[in-house]
């Protein structure tokens, strides 16, 4: 029963659009770094970030929201953190 919260049909839009970005840049982003893109933040820090095709994405939602979201997907085993604090993969949702 406890798998069934780790199949990609139970994760949320918000959610499946954290795993895609990470998965597809391993390494590059920091919990900020990647609530700011997808928030679609006006902050100096994200330079070239802001031609990245999710910037702003996830506009509606707020970074705090965003990163709570990371937060639960980091719990659940799906995310990690290098030694620069970046975040990786951990693990694939189930199928």
């Amino acid at each position: 029963m406890g798998e069934e919260q780790n199949r990609p049909d139970q994760l949320t839009p918000v959610q499946q659009v954290i795993l895609d970005n990470v998965r597809g840049e391993p390494g590059r982003f920091t919990r900020s770094s990647l609530a700011k893109l997808l928030v679609g933040s006006k902050s100096s820090r994200l330079g070239e970030l802001v031609e990245h095709p999710d910037f702003g994405r996830l506009g509606q939602y707020g970074r705090k929201e965003i990163s709570n979201q990371i937060e639960i997907l980091t719990q659940q085993g799906f995310l990690e953190q290098d030694k620069q604090s970046h975040l990786i993969l951990k693990r694939e949702p189930l199928e």
